[in-house]
């Protein structure tokens, strides 16, 4: 099995070294959309999860903040809010492709 994955290796995801307006605009994913312009994607060429997005560390954080927010609502004699955990845990990603989103649309128009 072992051997399976080290074949299977995957692409450095390129988000990893883009600069922020890169992210913004999601031009780090172009040269995948003109290769699946050219021919069919496969999982070759797929890139590895980005590190920010694995479930390891989503977990854990969510854990941590989900521990902390069950600490604050009963010193606070409230319901906790997953709500409040999310948007911690991914509310900056949200944030930029509102505002990427923003940015189109204004420009769009």
């Amino acid at each position: 099995m072992d051997e399976q994955v080290k074949k299977s290796r995957k692409k450095r995801n390129p988000r990893e070294h883009a600069n922020l307006f890169t992210v913004l605009t999601f031009l780090y994913t172009f040269p995948l959309f003109l290769l699946g312009n050219t021919r069919d994607i496969n999982e070759s060429d797929l890139y590895e999860t980005y590190t920010g997005h694995k479930a390891s560390i989503l977990g854990k954080q969510s854990q941590v903040l989900w521990q902390q927010e069950l600490d604050n609502a009963n010193t606070q004699k409230r319901k906790p809010s997953l709500l409040k955990v999310l948007v911690k845990i991914l509310g900056w990603d949200f944030l930029l492709i509102g505002i990427a989103v923003g940015f189109e649309n204004f420009i769009a128009q």
